[in-house]
C-alpha cells in the first residue's frame, strides 16, 4: 500500500531522527500524538535509555511519542501496536473481507481497553495496511 508523508511528518521524522540517529520509516499524527514507525534495529537508540529519547522529541514538539517497530507482515504489526499501545498480548489475529471493507478479528484476553487506544490502531492499520476496523474477540 502506497503511504502519503505530508510536509508536517517529514519535519518530524527528521527533527526526530536527528535527535535520536534512528532510521526512522515513517511518522503519522494522530490527536495529541507523534507516531514514528522505527526499523528493528533502530527500536532502541529510537527510544533512548530510560525513554530518555522519547521524553526529549515530547518535550521538543510538545506532544505525546509513541515509538513502535516497524513491520510489512499486518499480524506482526497489529501484535506489536497492541502490546504497545495496549500492554496486552493478543492470542489471535485474522484479517478478513466483509462488505467489501478489510477488518481484522483480534482475540485478547483482557477484560477492558481504552477505546482511544483501538482508534489510534485502527488509524495505523489504515494508513499501512488498508485494513479499517478492528473487531475485539474474547
Amino acid at each position: 500500500m502506497k503511504i502519503k508523508i505530508t510536509n508536517e511528518e517529514l519535519n518530524y521524522i527528521s527533527i526526530f531522527q536527528n535527535l535520536t540517529n534512528a532510521g526512522v520509516e515513517d511518522c503519522m499524527v494522530f490527536n495529541d500524538s507523534i507516531i514514528f514507525f522505527v526499523s528493528r534495529d533502530s527500536i532502541g537508540r529510537a527510544i533512548g535509555k530510560h525513554g530518555r529519547n522519547v521524553k526529549i522529541a515530547g518535550k521538543l514538539l510538545k506532544k505525546e511519542i509513541i515509538v513502535l517497530e516497524n513491520s510489512r507482515n499486518a499480524k506482526d504489526f497489529i501484535r506489536k501496536a497492541f502490546k504497545k499501545l495496549c500492554g496486552k498480548d493478543i492470542s489471535d489475529a485474522k484479517i478478513i473481507n466483509r462488505e467489501g471493507k478489510n477488518i481484522v478479528e483480534v482475540k485478547v484476553n483482557a477484560i477492558a481497553i481504552k477505546n482511544k487506544n483501538i482508534k489510534t490502531i485502527e488509524k495505523l492499520i489504515e494508513r499501512k495496511f488498508g485494513i479499517e476496523k478492528i473487531e475485539i474477540k474474547k
